[in-house]
Protein backbone atom coordinates (compact mmCIF):
# COMPACT_ATOMS: atom_id res chain seq x y z
CA UNK A 1 0.00 0.00 0.00
CA UNK A 2 3.17 2.73 0.97
CA UNK A 3 4.49 1.60 -2.29
CA UNK A 4 1.57 2.54 -4.40
CA UNK A 5 0.48 5.81 -2.54
CA UNK A 6 4.50 6.73 -3.59
CA UNK A 7 3.74 5.43 -7.46
CA UNK A 8 0.59 7.79 -7.60
CA UNK A 9 1.53 10.37 -5.34
CA UNK A 10 2.82 12.96 -8.30
CA UNK A 11 -0.29 12.06 -10.06
CA UNK A 12 -2.65 12.46 -7.08
CA UNK A 13 -0.46 16.40 -6.70
CA UNK A 14 -0.88 17.64 -10.06
CA UNK A 15 -4.34 16.90 -10.71
CA UNK A 16 -6.06 17.73 -7.10
CA UNK A 17 -3.30 21.19 -7.58
CA UNK A 18 -5.09 21.56 -11.27
CA UNK A 19 -8.10 21.59 -10.45
CA UNK A 20 -8.27 23.71 -7.13
CA UNK A 21 -6.17 26.27 -9.37
CA UNK A 22 -8.17 25.94 -12.10
CA UNK A 23 -11.58 26.49 -9.88
CA UNK A 24 -9.74 29.78 -8.08
CA UNK A 25 -8.23 31.57 -11.37
CA UNK A 26 -12.13 31.15 -12.88
CA UNK A 27 -13.38 33.01 -10.27
CA UNK A 28 -10.61 36.37 -11.24
CA UNK A 29 -10.85 35.66 -14.63
CA UNK A 30 -13.11 37.95 -15.25
CA UNK A 31 -11.06 40.84 -13.56
CA UNK A 32 -7.81 39.54 -15.40
CA UNK A 33 -6.96 39.31 -18.89
CA UNK A 34 -5.78 36.20 -21.02
CA UNK A 35 -2.10 37.12 -20.81
CA UNK A 36 -2.23 37.45 -16.95
CA UNK A 37 -4.09 34.13 -17.01
CA UNK A 38 -1.00 32.14 -18.51
CA UNK A 39 1.34 33.92 -15.65
CA UNK A 40 -1.35 32.86 -12.82
CA UNK A 41 -0.72 29.23 -13.80
CA UNK A 42 3.04 29.98 -13.29
CA UNK A 43 3.10 29.20 -9.65
CA UNK A 44 1.54 26.04 -9.81
CA UNK A 45 3.42 24.26 -11.92
CA UNK A 46 6.91 25.32 -9.76
CA UNK A 47 4.25 23.84 -6.95
CA UNK A 48 3.80 20.62 -8.57
CA UNK A 49 7.46 20.23 -9.54
CA UNK A 50 8.57 20.84 -5.95
CA UNK A 51 6.51 18.70 -4.27
CA UNK A 52 5.83 15.77 -7.17
CA UNK A 53 8.92 16.18 -8.92
CA UNK A 54 9.63 16.36 -12.55
CA UNK A 55 6.62 13.97 -13.71
CA UNK A 56 4.10 16.24 -11.70
CA UNK A 57 5.36 19.09 -13.17
CA UNK A 58 5.26 18.08 -16.65
CA UNK A 59 1.76 16.48 -15.83
CA UNK A 60 0.71 19.55 -14.65
CA UNK A 61 1.99 21.93 -17.65
CA UNK A 62 -0.19 19.52 -19.87
CA UNK A 63 -3.10 19.78 -17.54
CA UNK A 64 -3.09 23.26 -17.15
CA UNK A 65 -2.72 24.02 -20.74
CA UNK A 66 -5.83 22.50 -21.30
CA UNK A 67 -7.29 23.59 -19.04
CA UNK A 68 -6.39 27.29 -20.31
CA UNK A 69 -7.98 26.16 -24.00
CA UNK A 70 -11.10 25.21 -22.60
CA UNK A 71 -12.15 27.43 -20.05
CA UNK A 72 -9.88 30.82 -20.71
CA UNK A 73 -9.50 30.69 -24.81
CA UNK A 74 -12.36 31.66 -26.63
CA UNK A 75 -14.76 30.09 -28.03
CA UNK A 76 -15.36 28.98 -24.37
CA UNK A 77 -15.81 25.35 -22.99
CA UNK A 78 -14.35 23.61 -26.13
CA UNK A 79 -11.27 22.70 -28.22
CA UNK A 80 -12.10 24.47 -31.01
CA UNK A 81 -8.63 25.63 -33.04
CA UNK A 82 -8.17 28.80 -31.80
CA UNK A 83 -6.66 31.84 -33.68
CA UNK A 84 -2.67 32.06 -34.19
CA UNK A 85 -2.18 34.64 -31.45
CA UNK A 86 -4.26 32.02 -28.67
CA UNK A 87 -2.29 28.84 -29.88
CA UNK A 88 1.44 30.69 -30.04
CA UNK A 89 0.82 32.25 -26.45
CA UNK A 90 -0.29 28.32 -25.37
CA UNK A 91 2.58 26.82 -27.00
CA UNK A 92 4.53 29.63 -24.93
CA UNK A 93 3.00 28.46 -21.83
CA UNK A 94 3.53 24.94 -22.21
CA UNK A 95 7.68 25.64 -23.28
CA UNK A 96 7.95 27.70 -20.16
CA UNK A 97 6.57 25.23 -18.12
CA UNK A 98 8.59 22.77 -18.98
CA UNK A 99 11.58 25.07 -18.34
CA UNK A 100 10.36 26.10 -15.14
CA UNK A 101 9.82 22.12 -14.43
CA UNK A 102 13.16 20.59 -15.07
CA UNK A 103 14.72 24.01 -13.50
CA UNK A 104 13.03 23.74 -10.40
CA UNK A 105 13.63 19.91 -10.02
CA UNK A 106 17.54 20.04 -10.73
CA UNK A 107 17.93 23.06 -8.09
CA UNK A 108 15.72 21.05 -6.01
CA UNK A 109 17.66 17.93 -6.66
CA UNK A 110 20.87 19.51 -5.59
CA UNK A 111 19.05 20.48 -2.32
CA UNK A 112 18.15 16.37 -1.63
CA UNK A 113 21.15 15.36 -2.73
CA UNK A 114 22.74 17.70 0.05
CA UNK A 115 20.14 16.42 2.55
CA UNK A 116 20.50 12.77 1.89
CA UNK A 117 24.43 13.42 2.28
CA UNK A 118 23.78 14.87 5.61
CA UNK A 119 21.27 11.82 6.84
CA UNK A 120 24.27 9.42 5.85
CA UNK A 121 26.97 11.26 7.41
CA UNK A 122 24.51 11.14 10.65
CA UNK A 123 23.39 7.71 9.81
CA UNK A 124 27.06 6.31 9.91
CA UNK A 125 27.94 8.47 13.01
CA UNK A 126 24.66 7.03 14.18
CA UNK A 127 26.53 3.45 13.25
CA UNK A 128 29.23 4.02 14.65
CA UNK A 129 27.75 5.22 18.15
CA UNK A 130 25.81 1.56 17.94
CA UNK A 131 28.99 -0.15 16.70
CA UNK A 132 30.58 1.18 19.93
CA UNK A 133 27.58 0.48 22.48
CA UNK A 134 27.64 -3.38 21.02
CA UNK A 135 31.12 -3.60 21.74
CA UNK A 136 30.83 -2.07 25.31
CA UNK A 137 28.02 -4.03 25.68
CA UNK A 138 30.06 -7.29 24.79
CA UNK A 139 32.93 -6.17 27.06
CA UNK A 140 30.01 -5.85 29.82
CA UNK A 141 28.96 -9.12 29.13
CA UNK A 142 32.42 -10.58 29.03
CA UNK A 143 33.47 -9.06 32.16
CA UNK A 144 29.95 -10.30 33.92
CA UNK A 145 30.49 -14.14 32.73
CA UNK A 146 33.97 -13.81 34.43
CA UNK A 147 33.07 -12.03 37.08
CA UNK A 148 30.29 -15.40 37.18
CA UNK A 149 32.69 -17.64 37.25
CA UNK A 150 35.16 -15.94 40.07
CA UNK A 151 31.72 -15.68 42.38
CA UNK A 152 30.87 -19.33 41.80
CA UNK A 153 34.37 -20.32 42.79
CA UNK A 154 34.74 -18.35 45.46
CA UNK A 155 31.19 -18.94 47.03
CA UNK A 156 31.81 -23.04 46.12
CA UNK A 157 35.19 -22.49 47.83
CA UNK A 158 34.36 -21.74 51.38
CA UNK A 159 31.05 -23.86 51.46
CA UNK A 160 32.93 -26.84 50.15
CA UNK A 161 35.78 -26.45 53.34
CA UNK A 162 32.88 -25.96 55.47
CA UNK A 163 31.15 -29.19 54.45
CA UNK A 164 34.48 -31.38 54.48
CA UNK A 165 35.15 -30.11 58.05
CA UNK A 166 32.02 -30.80 59.29
CA UNK A 167 32.07 -34.40 57.88
CA UNK A 168 35.39 -34.67 59.60
CA UNK A 169 34.46 -33.52 62.36
CA UNK A 170 31.04 -35.67 62.80
CA UNK A 171 33.04 -38.53 61.98
CA UNK A 172 35.61 -38.07 64.75
CA UNK A 173 32.97 -37.03 67.17
CA UNK A 174 31.35 -40.83 66.06
CA UNK A 175 34.42 -43.04 65.69
CA UNK A 176 37.46 -41.39 67.65
CA UNK A 177 37.90 -43.09 70.95
CA UNK A 178 38.22 -40.60 74.55
CA UNK A 179 41.46 -41.51 75.10
CA UNK A 180 41.98 -39.98 71.52
CA UNK A 181 39.85 -37.30 71.17
CA UNK A 182 41.59 -34.08 70.57
CA UNK A 183 39.61 -31.38 71.89
CA UNK A 184 42.37 -28.79 70.80
CA UNK A 185 41.78 -30.29 67.27
CA UNK A 186 38.17 -30.03 67.07
CA UNK A 187 37.99 -25.71 68.68
CA UNK A 188 40.92 -25.60 65.55
CA UNK A 189 37.91 -27.45 62.79
CA UNK A 190 35.34 -24.92 64.76
CA UNK A 191 37.49 -21.55 64.44
CA UNK A 192 38.35 -22.56 60.56
CA UNK A 193 34.38 -22.86 59.77
CA UNK A 194 33.65 -19.53 61.59
CA UNK A 195 36.42 -17.99 59.70
CA UNK A 196 34.93 -19.96 56.17
CA UNK A 197 31.22 -18.80 57.68
CA UNK A 198 32.26 -14.90 58.05
CA UNK A 199 34.43 -15.09 54.72
CA UNK A 200 30.90 -16.32 53.18
CA UNK A 201 28.52 -14.03 54.85
CA UNK A 202 30.62 -11.75 53.40
CA UNK A 203 30.59 -12.27 49.79
CA UNK A 204 26.79 -12.74 50.33
CA UNK A 205 26.23 -9.31 51.56
CA UNK A 206 28.62 -7.57 49.00
CA UNK A 207 25.84 -9.49 46.61
CA UNK A 208 22.78 -8.27 47.91
CA UNK A 209 24.56 -5.07 48.16
CA UNK A 210 25.00 -5.14 44.41
CA UNK A 211 21.57 -6.03 43.73
CA UNK A 212 20.33 -3.15 45.65
CA UNK A 213 22.43 -1.15 44.16
CA UNK A 214 21.50 -1.81 40.51
CA UNK A 215 17.85 -1.95 41.50
CA UNK A 216 18.09 1.78 43.05
CA UNK A 217 16.75 -0.04 46.05
CA UNK A 218 19.56 1.23 48.62
CA UNK A 219 18.83 4.08 51.07
CA UNK A 220 20.82 5.69 53.65
CA UNK A 221 19.66 6.01 57.21
CA UNK A 222 21.64 9.15 58.19
CA UNK A 223 22.11 10.43 61.55
CA UNK A 224 24.71 13.44 63.12
CA UNK A 225 28.00 11.52 63.80
CA UNK A 226 31.33 12.47 64.02
CA UNK A 227 34.08 11.23 61.71
CA UNK A 228 36.64 11.14 63.83
CA UNK A 229 34.98 8.59 66.06
CA UNK A 230 33.81 6.35 63.32
CA UNK A 231 37.47 6.11 61.58
CA UNK A 232 38.73 5.56 65.49
CA UNK A 233 36.25 2.67 65.82
CA UNK A 234 37.00 0.88 62.42
CA UNK A 235 40.83 1.32 63.07
CA UNK A 236 40.08 -0.14 66.37
CA UNK A 237 38.49 -2.93 65.35
CA UNK A 238 41.50 -3.90 62.67
CA UNK A 239 44.05 -3.38 64.90
CA UNK A 240 44.82 -7.36 65.78
CA UNK A 241 44.78 -8.14 61.91
CA UNK A 242 47.34 -5.78 61.38
CA UNK A 243 49.36 -7.40 64.41
CA UNK A 244 48.93 -10.81 63.30
CA UNK A 245 50.60 -9.88 59.96
CA UNK A 246 53.47 -8.25 62.12
CA UNK A 247 51.93 -4.39 60.71
CA UNK A 248 50.48 -1.71 62.30
CA UNK A 249 47.57 1.04 61.47
CA UNK A 250 47.72 4.35 62.45
CA UNK A 251 45.17 7.16 62.64
CA UNK A 252 45.83 11.11 62.27
CA UNK A 253 42.63 13.10 62.92
CA UNK A 254 43.45 16.41 62.04
CA UNK A 255 39.52 17.81 62.63
CA UNK A 256 36.77 16.95 64.10
CA UNK A 257 34.40 16.63 61.25
CA UNK A 258 30.69 16.67 62.36
CA UNK A 259 27.70 15.28 59.86
CA UNK A 260 25.10 13.72 58.47
CA UNK A 261 25.89 10.36 57.44
CA UNK A 262 24.96 6.71 57.36
CA UNK A 263 27.21 5.61 59.53
CA UNK A 264 27.05 1.82 59.02
CA UNK A 265 27.06 2.66 55.08
CA UNK A 266 30.69 4.44 55.93
CA UNK A 267 31.96 2.24 58.08
CA UNK A 268 31.03 -0.74 55.16
CA UNK A 269 33.45 1.48 52.67
CA UNK A 270 36.21 1.97 55.43
CA UNK A 271 36.20 -1.70 56.12
CA UNK A 272 36.44 -2.42 52.51
CA UNK A 273 39.40 0.05 51.96
CA UNK A 274 41.22 -1.27 55.07
CA UNK A 275 40.81 -4.71 53.72
CA UNK A 276 42.24 -4.09 50.46
CA UNK A 277 45.01 -1.99 51.97
CA UNK A 278 45.91 -4.54 54.73
CA UNK A 279 45.43 -7.50 51.39
CA UNK A 280 47.52 -5.99 48.92
CA UNK A 281 49.48 -3.87 51.49
CA UNK A 282 52.67 -6.31 51.53
CA UNK A 283 52.49 -6.33 55.36
CA UNK A 284 53.69 -2.67 55.76
CA UNK A 285 51.75 0.01 57.65
CA UNK A 286 48.93 1.62 56.68
CA UNK A 287 47.36 5.31 58.01
CA UNK A 288 44.14 6.78 57.78
CA UNK A 289 44.00 10.53 58.11
CA UNK A 290 40.63 13.09 58.21
CA UNK A 291 40.92 16.44 57.32
CA UNK A 292 38.58 19.29 56.45
CA UNK A 293 39.13 21.64 53.66
CA UNK A 294 36.06 24.47 53.56
CA UNK A 295 32.67 22.48 52.83
CA UNK A 296 34.33 18.94 52.39
CA UNK A 297 35.40 16.32 54.65
CA UNK A 298 38.48 14.65 53.37
CA UNK A 299 39.06 10.31 54.07
CA UNK A 300 43.13 9.63 52.85
CA UNK A 301 43.26 5.57 53.39
CA UNK A 302 47.31 5.24 52.33
CA UNK A 303 49.22 1.64 52.78
CA UNK A 304 52.54 0.90 50.85
CA UNK A 305 51.50 -2.34 48.99
CA UNK A 306 51.77 -2.68 45.43
CA UNK A 307 50.21 -0.03 43.95
CA UNK A 308 47.36 0.39 40.75
CA UNK A 309 48.47 -0.87 37.18
CA UNK A 310 48.15 2.21 34.84
CA UNK A 311 45.66 0.36 32.87
CA UNK A 312 43.32 -0.40 36.02
CA UNK A 313 42.71 3.23 37.80
CA UNK A 314 39.39 3.91 35.35
CA UNK A 315 37.77 -0.07 36.04
CA UNK A 316 38.84 -0.77 39.80
CA UNK A 317 35.92 1.19 40.37
CA UNK A 318 33.29 -0.83 38.08
CA UNK A 319 31.22 -3.03 38.73
CA UNK A 320 32.52 -7.06 37.07
CA UNK A 321 35.69 -5.30 36.56
CA UNK A 322 39.38 -6.51 38.51
CA UNK A 323 42.53 -5.25 38.77
CA UNK A 324 45.01 -7.61 37.01
CA UNK A 325 46.65 -7.68 40.42
CA UNK A 326 43.11 -8.75 41.99
CA UNK A 327 43.64 -12.32 39.88
CA UNK A 328 46.38 -13.51 42.24
CA UNK A 329 44.24 -12.65 45.15
CA UNK A 330 40.88 -14.29 46.88
CA UNK A 331 37.28 -12.14 46.45
CA UNK A 332 34.83 -10.94 44.18
CA UNK A 333 36.25 -8.01 43.51
CA UNK A 334 33.14 -5.59 44.06
CA UNK A 335 34.17 -3.79 46.79
CA UNK A 336 35.40 -0.71 45.57
CA UNK A 337 32.12 -0.96 43.24
CA UNK A 338 30.32 -0.93 46.76
CA UNK A 339 32.15 1.48 48.16
CA UNK A 340 32.12 3.74 45.36
CA UNK A 341 28.47 3.83 45.03
CA UNK A 342 27.48 4.68 48.71
CA UNK A 343 29.62 7.64 48.76
CA UNK A 344 28.54 8.65 45.63
CA UNK A 345 24.69 8.28 47.44
CA UNK A 346 25.56 10.92 49.73
CA UNK A 347 26.79 13.13 47.55
CA UNK A 348 30.53 12.56 47.59
CA UNK A 349 33.70 11.21 45.59
CA UNK A 350 36.23 8.74 45.97
CA UNK A 351 39.21 8.07 43.66
CA UNK A 352 43.02 6.35 43.96
CA UNK A 353 46.34 7.09 43.11
CA UNK A 354 49.73 6.02 43.28
CA UNK A 355 51.78 7.21 46.50
CA UNK A 356 54.78 8.20 44.81
CA UNK A 357 56.65 6.80 47.89
CA UNK A 358 55.12 3.53 46.61
CA UNK A 359 51.53 1.96 47.58
CA UNK A 360 47.83 3.56 46.89
CA UNK A 361 46.07 6.65 48.45
CA UNK A 362 42.21 6.09 48.62
CA UNK A 363 40.98 9.95 49.21
CA UNK A 364 36.85 10.22 49.90
CA UNK A 365 35.58 13.48 49.63
CA UNK A 366 31.78 14.01 51.75
CA UNK A 367 30.43 17.59 51.17
CA UNK A 368 29.47 18.71 54.96
CA UNK A 369 26.29 20.80 55.76
CA UNK A 370 25.91 24.34 54.81
CA UNK A 371 25.98 26.50 58.20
Amino acid sequence: MKKLIMVIRPYLISLVSTILFLFVVSLVFRFAGTPLIFILFLPLIMVSVWYGGVTAGLLTNILTAIGIDYFFLSPYHSLQMRSVMDIIQLVAFVLEGVAITYVIDSTHSAERIEEYKKQDKENKKHMQELQKQLAFAKQEVASRDEFLAIASHELKTPLTTVVLQIQTTLHNIRNVSLSEFSVEHLLRMLQSMQNQTKRLTQMINDLLNISLITTHKMELEKEEMDLSTLIADVAESFKEKFEKEGSYISVDIKDSVIGKWDKLRLQQVLDNLISNALKYGNKKPVSIELEKEETTALIHVKDNGIGIKNGDKETIFSLFKRGESDRDYKGLGIGLYIAQQIIMLHGGTIMAKNNPDGGTIFTIRLPLPAK
